[in-house]
């Protein structure tokens, strides 16, 4: 996620929102796991953000031997190209390959041992389909021969079944229930080829199961008594338990997301210390002049160069289109610091509704130079007239969110436009915009994701008092191993027994339809 020509200067300066667009996931799901600080996230930063070693830096063993055994352990075709290769202070070695076809991809990671903790690979291998007992037994085959110990701690805890593959995850359980952030998963396509073995290692000294428990029942209690918030959010019926794609109004609670201690029943509070952000009227200002191509519309001049690159989109109703300065070449090397250069460094990067040939996010990742000469509101007006110009139809349901003062920034304004309708603030509904004060150019822009025909749609009807709608049915509280809660860094890295409310089956729970009753749950 590196974003200027001064590299190491700027290249993890990133707020929550430009990581979420880069990401492809909603802020507040980046907003918990940085916070939280799972394990697996925290590793993947933290070995990234490392400086790679020279060679006369790398110890128990050399590079060359690191790198044959990698394409041992990976079976890299002779006609792969080697695109990472990356050493870090504490023997961690990560390498890519990548073949003539963008399908054609092997990831390896290597621990301080030279054992595989993570490789990822696209199937190569064809032939008839073998059964799932074998391809158990392949994956347990892997394990066993890269982590022997890990056997007398491992459970098979969950077996996906796909359409050309089966997933199995291998879990450490402590009385029925598995350890957060302890796990081996092993992916075996049908043909039985092993495309993803990611192992994260276990626990030798486990907790221990409390004595007593908190009762369940006084937990759901908890949850019926305790303050519940009427808001919108938007839903989609491939994700969501709902009849229909759109915008509902719904009953939330933090006790419904939240956790709560085994022993004690206290709430697990994340965001304790967060305020509640206000908001002003969409500002009115005049269109500017409509242009027409997306170069004119982001401010591409001649200098620039479209170019190929591997699409990161999973989703094929969108475009992603790139562009860097003409003549631009790479510096040369394959370490972490090169690859991300290479991707990020004086890049534009545009996403583009392929229906509408909507811009639906784009990005400058560049460095800017000067003198701050705008102010906020200078930068305001530039943000709204974009919208305003491009984007008409959504500005009568925008509200702008108004900054803290510590939210501030001395070369950059980032602002916020909110959907709003019948009174009530759409969820992870808004406009993004990022804005340089130097120049008044815009160097991030990101879309609503809703059509404003849901929002054009939506009206309150017949809300229900909350106190109608309780207790709700098919509620269960889940036990779980958790070691996120706590604000000491010691905290964190203690292993905890939680209760988390779900639906039986273990569906996360979104909120209730404040006009049906019915409870919101993910389908995935």
């Amino acid at each position: 996620m590196q974003r200027a020509t001064n590299f190491k200067k700027t290249a993890y300066d990133f707020k929550v929102l430009e990581i979420a667009e880069m990401l492809g996931k909603p802020h507040n799901t980046i907003k918990m796991h940085l916070h939280r600080g799972r394990k697996a996230i925290r590793l993947k930063l933290e070995k990234t953000m490392q400086k790679p070693l020279r060679q006369k830096d790398v110890k128990r063993m050399l590079k060359e031997q690191l790198l044959d055994l990698a394409k041992q352990y990976g079976n890299v075709p002779v006609y792969y190209e080697l695109e990472l290769e990356n050493y870090l202070e504490d023997g961690i070695s990560s390498f890519m390959w990548k073949g003539p076809s963008k399908d054609e991809v092997v990831f390896m990671r290597l621990d301080e041992k030279g054992r595989l903790d993570d490789f990822a690979r696209s199937a190569t291998k064809e032939g008839a389909p073998i059964t799932e007992e074998m391809k158990l037994e392949i994956a347990q085959r892997q394990l066993r021969v890269h982590y022997p110990e890990a056997l007398s701690y491992y459970t098979l805890i969950e077996q996906a079944k796909k359409e050309a593959s089966t997933s199995f995850k291998f879990g450490q359980l402590v009385s029925g229930f598995p350890l957060d952030g302890f796990y081996c998963v092993i992916e075996v396509t049908n043909p039985g080829e092993v495309i993803q073995f990611t192992y994260t290692g276990y626990m030798e000294n486990p907790p221990e199961m409390p004595k007593k428990l908190y009762p369940t029942e006084r937990i759901l209690n908890k949850l019926y008594e305790g303050e519940w918030l009427l808001g919108a959010a938007s839903f989609n019926e491939k994700y969501d338990s709902v009849p229909e794609s759109g915008i509902c109004a719904i009953y939330e609670s933090e006790r419904l997301t939240q956790a709560y201690d085994t022993v004690t029943g206290k709430l697990f509070l994340d965001d304790d210390d967060a305020s509640t952000p206000s908001y002003v009227p969409f500002p009115k200002i005049e269109a500017m002049p409509k242009k027409a191509k997306i170069e004119e519309i982001i401010g591409i001049n001649e200098e620039w160069e479209q170019y190929e690159e591997d699409s990161m989109c999973m989703d094929e109703a969108y475009e992603e289109l790139n562009w860097r300065p003409k003549g631009w070449k790479d510096s040369e090397g394959k370490s972490y610091e090169h690859y991300m250069k290479s991707k990020f460094e004086n890049r534009i990067k545009v996403k583009v509704d392929k229906r509408t040939k909507r811009l639906v996010r784009f990005m400058w990742l560049t460095e800017n130079e000067g003198e701050a000469k705008l102010s906020e509101e200078e930068c305001l007006q530039i943000a709204a007239r974009f919208i305003q110009t491009y984007y008409p139809e959504y500005t009568p349901y925008l509200y702008v969110e108004v900054k803290e003062e510590g939210d501030l920034e001395k070369n950059r304004a980032f602002f916020r436009f909110v959907v709003h309708k019948d009174g009530l603030f759409v969820e992870n509904e808004f406009f993004h915009i990022n804005i340089c004060k130097k120049t008044g150019a815009i160097l991030m822009f990101s879309a609503a994701n809703i059509a404003v025909e849901f929002i054009e749609k939506f009206e309150l009807k017949a809300i229900k008092p909350i106190k109608d709608l309780l207790p709700l049915k098919g509620l269960k509280v889940q036990l779980e191993w958790d070691r996120v809660f706590g604000k000491t860094e010691q905290d964190e890295n203690e292993m905890r027994l939680i209760y988390r409310i779900q639906m039986a089956d273990g569906t996360f729970i979104k909120g209730i339809n404040a006009e049906s009753g019915e409870i919101i749950y993910s389908l995935i």
